[in-house]
């Protein structure tokens, strides 16, 4: 353990937020360094593979064939339009990210479309977040060694791999800077230190600029920061109403530049009650995976749950009841200044609870469950872990406290080097897309990535493999009405075309001229879509 009586830091990473971090009670110069070389050296070594990646799927939409990025000029245009667009005044989808946007354009004025490049900057961006994950367990623990052994175990956790590896889950990377600087700022913030809580305020507004979870995880994560850590200073409850006007700024004008009309097709067509019960058990099976993740891949599958009495459903709900209890009991008991260990579980414990909300499918997603959601809520129960086993370290007596501490310390280097094992390994899976989308479909079907190895094949000029993907894709959900199996439709359809089958490419395009169960707006772009098809190939 360190002492609570360092100097404080001056680090290399952003020099003005950590000179002013430095003041919270921060670990000295040396320790800084120290955590900074090591966090540096474990993130390259576990992602140095994704240097040699390309861009996949959603990095063509975003980067390669997106004209907007590819002039700062059009800087004011990135608040105009959404994620995906191209154009302003065209919609394609409901995130509205101007953040990542602007990091995408600042990436392409330094690399083009060097994929080295953008990969390289998602590996930076995570070497500063876990830095601010280092600097705030410090403060909130008083130990260099734990806050180095959870930044570590952080840096290197594969559950982290979807958002550094994949360019495009550089949003939740940003989101979760945008709202660790908020938290410090709002750390230091005392009566009448203003400028610390306009920080605050502003880099939760990055940060929802970031991803929209941020909406809902940051403002949670400031009020349990002032609930345990804040008790002698109520105003900072009062201060706290200025995050939801915020939130609301935010929202009025996210829906006046998406014009609220864009329709997803995810699981609306699931009524909520049955959304919300998956979704629970969706926390338990993050929670598995963050744990045990012999089994990483993209939008796995899971069965709906429809009734409150199944088994399936109820084990979740007691789970989750036996959490929150958790959550209250070592709270009250950390109220004893004694029990820091259990303040810190509690919070850590209510940190992934709160981060999950934006995730029980209240508002429809595509799916319940996604590995790159857990880039923020991991934080939660790395926290949790780290203080439970620093409590334990150096505990009991003499001979058998010296025994506990080796065979802790032998686990933690052993969870090091598995960790990192997995992610090196499914690093590698990104550097090549077919691989990739191969490999995902090796757990279990998913029409998301039947079209996407369908459109690759496609692209290299394979096209009896891309038609049995299609196919595969549409066999899958047929029933359901589901934006991939439109683009798998439409996409077999071109390749019919392609290869002079103009019977079978007409009869793909029909399909699409008239989707039964979506959104009027949804139907019109297809029938569009499909009709402007139809005239090209006569």
């Amino acid at each position: 353990m360190s002492s609570k009586h360092e100097r404080p830091v001056v680090g290399n990473i952003g020099k003005k937020v950590v000179k002013d971090i430095s003041k919270m009670g921060m670990p000295s110069r040396v320790h800084a360094v120290i955590a900074f070389i090591i966090i540096t050296a474990a993130i390259f070594i576990a992602y140095s593979g994704a240097l040699k990646a390309g861009f996949i799927y959603d990095d063509d939409h975003l980067i390669a064939h997106n004209a907007l990025i590819k002039n700062l000029s059009n800087f004011p245009a990135y608040f105009r339009t959404d994620l995906f667009s191209d154009k302003v005044g065209e919609f394609v989808s409901n995130s509205y990210r101007p953040a990542q946007t602007i990091t995408n354009a600042l990436d392409y004025m330094l690399y083009a479309l060097e994929p080295y490049g953008y990969h390289l900057t998602n590996i930076l961006l995570h070497i500063f977040n876990a830095m601010l994950v280092f600097f705030f367990f410090r403060h909130i623990s008083d130990s260099d060694t734990l806050s180095l052994s959870a930044s570590l175990l952080y840096s290197i956790h594969p559950i982290n791999t979807q958002s550094i590896a994949y360019i495009s889950g550089r949003g939740d990377i940003l989101m979760s800077i945008g709202a660790m600087l908020s938290l410090i700022y709002f750390a230091k913030y005392k009566g009448g230190s203003y400028g610390f809580l306009v920080l605050s305020v502003f880099f939760y507004l990055f940060s929802m600029l970031s991803r929209e979870a941020s909406i809902v995880v940051v403002p949670a994560l400031l009020a349990g920061y002032a609930l345990y850590f804040r008790k002698k200073e109520p105003a900072a409850f009062r201060v706290l109403l200025i995050y939801p006007v915020t939130a609301m700024i935010y929202l009025a004008v996210r829906n006046l530049v998406l014009k609220a009309h864009i329709a997803a097709i995810g699981l609306e067509y699931i009524p909520l009650f049955q959304r919300a019960l998956t979704s629970i058990k969706g926390l338990f099976i993050s929670l598995r995976i963050m744990i045990l993740p012999y089994d990483l891949h993209f939008d796995r599958f899971v069965p709906v749950e429809r009734s409150l009495l199944a088994f399936s459903a109820i084990v979740p709900i007691l789970g989750l009841s036996l959490m929150i209890w958790a959550v209250v009991h070592l709270y009250k008991k950390g109220l004893d200044g004694r029990h820091q260990t259990e303040k810190i579980v509690s919070f850590g414990l209510f940190w992934y609870m709160v981060s999950m909300v934006p995730y029980l499918n209240i508002v429809p997603l595509q799916v319940f469950v996604s590995e790159n959601w857990l880039y923020e809520p991991s934080l939660g129960i790395i926290f949790a872990f780290i203080a439970v086993t620093g409590y334990y370290y150096g505990s009991g007596r003499a001979g058998r406290a010296n025994l506990l501490n080796v065979f802790i310390l032998l686990l933690f280097l052993a969870s090091l080097i598995a960790y990192g094992a997995v992610t090196v390994k499914r690093t590698a899976d990104y550097t090549d897309p077919t691989k990739l989308y191969l490999k995902n479909l090796s757990y279990e079907p998913n029409v998301k990535f039947y079209y996407m190895l369908g459109t690759e094949y496609g692209l290299k000029g394979r096209y009896d493999l891309a038609i049995s993907a299609f196919k595969d894709a549409i066999e899958i959900d047929k029933t359901l009405p589901n934006l991939f199996v439109f683009n798998a439709r439409f996409n077999l359809g071109v390749t019919y075309a392609k290869l002079g089958r103009i019977e079978d490419a007409i009869k793909e395009f029909n399909f699409l001229l008239d989707l039964k169960n979506v959104p009027g707006e949804v139907n019109g772009q297809w029938n569009r879509k499909a009709a402007s098809a139809i005239k090209e190939i006569g």
